[in-house]
């Protein structure tokens, strides 16, 4: 196959893999596993019972299961991950981050963040690592949010909920949890 392709892959049963390509990708199995490596572009990756992985790639990501994790490492660009029924993992990401998982727990660690990362977690536990120094207008909510000392800060935190400015503002960085805690690291 050549390296820029636009793909529709479909199997009912069976893991789809994909590697080193550029272009449109669209995967979608009823079962198996979906892994995206070493890709550049556009990557729509959907399956009803299976994890999806999405590693070393670049582009504009949306990758959703029914049953099973969602992870990505090292990915640059705009991320849509999606798990109704598993953990989502996201690590080392640079740019902006939608996570959601209805029963799982969702870690969210950015390299950098561009315009957003929003987190929704209907039962399970969301923790964030986060840059530092970046300008983020923060809206925390959980039964519990635990946060380290935050310098240049200023708005409301509070047991269950931090909402304001951090080195005065920027990005917007919105997470909620309806039974579990948010944990916010900065680094």
């Amino acid at each position: 196959m050549p390296k820029t392709v636009k793909t529709e892959l479909q199997t009912s049963v069976g893991a789809i893999v994909l590697e080193n390509l550029q272009g449109q990708l669209n995967a979608k199995t009823s079962v198996g596993a979906i892994s995206a490596s070493g890709c550049d572009g556009t990557l729509r990756l959907t399956t009803s019972v299976g994890a999806i992985s999405v590693t070393k790639s670049r582009g504009d990501a949306e990758a959703v299961t029914s049953t099973g994790s969602v992870k990505a490492e090292d990915f640059s660009g705009k991320i849509l991950a999606k798990s109704s029924t598993g953990s989502v993992e996201l690590n080392r990401i640079s740019g902006s981050v939608e996570a959601a998982s209805s029963t799982g727990s969702a870690r969210v660690q950015m390299a950098s963040i561009d315009q957003y990362v929003k987190v929704n977690v209907s039962i399970g536990s969301v923790n964030l690592d986060l840059p530092a120094s970046k300008g983020l207008d923060l809206d925390l909510a959980a039964r519990k949010v635990n946060a380290e000392t935050m310098n240049n800060f200023s708005g409301t935190r509070e047991k269950n909920r931090i909402e304001g400015k951090l080195n005065g503002g920027g990005a917007s960085v919105e997470a909620r949890t309806s039974m579990g805690s948010i944990t916010l690291a900065l680094n």
